[in-house]
């Protein structure tokens, strides 16, 4: 831990006897308060690294010799978050602007309750939104989707599908997940054959820095197309299979 004792200068005019008080930093607003790197430390440890205010607390005691409250600690995430606003602000703009944006949302506990942890991103930008509900009036709260208008990447949900502003793409990650389930347990030769395709047409565009040449995309389109033939072929054959979800057999309609 370092100290920093700051003196402000007074000073009389010898004109007009008016008397003036030198400014102290920004952040310097009481008699003692914490400085900014020991409040980003804490911003770090409670929302990068996740650990509890209590632990928090306990780590700072242990490694700076410094005891810290938990109120001290909320305190500071508040103050985080208040300055940060505008941040937050440029990172849904640049989510607006972006031609293609993932979204998604996941259970998480807060006071203990089942809430929702509603997320879009891009490879350089996070937004988060921690809602009640999973559906459509968390979504609009958020207001990404509403007003959106590129390409939604999700896991074909239904809510996601009101917002008719934008095109919507689904999660290759589901559907690999969604094959592995039917080979697993039925042992469709079209669903193993789809993950290969999928896993072939990301190395494909990786290894061309994400543009494939015309001929390369006429042939992944041709082999597309027959691994769904086989894929139809096949479930017509197999006609118990009425418990696969709809949406693992036909979401690539989508």
């Amino acid at each position: 831990m370092e100290v920093t004792q700051h003196e402000a200068e007074v000073k009389m005019c010898p004109h007009c006897q008016t008397i003036h008080t030198a400014s102290f930093p920004d952040h310097v607003q009481h008699h003692v308060q914490y400085g900014p790197r020991l409040k980003a430390l804490v911003v770090y440890l409670t929302h990068y690294q996740l650990l509890p205010y209590e632990r928090t607390a306990e780590l700072m005691d242990d490694l700076f010799g410094q005891p810290i409250s938990e109120g001290t600690l909320v305190n500071i995430n508040h103050d985080f978050y208040e300055k940060a606003s505008f941040f937050e602000e440029e990172i849904h703009r640049s989510l607006l602007r972006s031609p293609v944006v993932h979204f998604d949302e996941t259970g998480i506990r807060v006071t203990g309750k089942r809430q929702w942890l509603h997320s879009a991103s891009t490879a350089d930008v996070t937004a988060y939104f921690i809602h009640p509900k999973r559906g459509k009036e968390a979504m609009d709260e958020m207001n990404l989707l509403p007003q959106y208008k590129g390409v939604a990447v999700h896991d074909a949900w239904a809510p996601y599908f009101v917002y008719d502003e934008c095109s919507h793409a689904l999660c290759n990650v589901h559907h690999l997940r969604e094959r592995q389930g039917i080979w697993e347990s039925y042992q469709q030769v079209w669903a193993k054959e789809r993950m290969d395709f999928l896993l072939f047409a990301k190395q494909e565009k990786e290894k061309h820095n994400g543009i494939l040449p015309p001929d390369t995309v006429t042939k992944m389109e041709a082999a597309y197309v027959r691994i769904l033939e086989r894929g139809f072929a096949e479930h017509r054959f197999l006609s118990r299979l009425t418990t696969i979800n709809r949406n693992a057999i036909y979401g690539w309609q989508n």
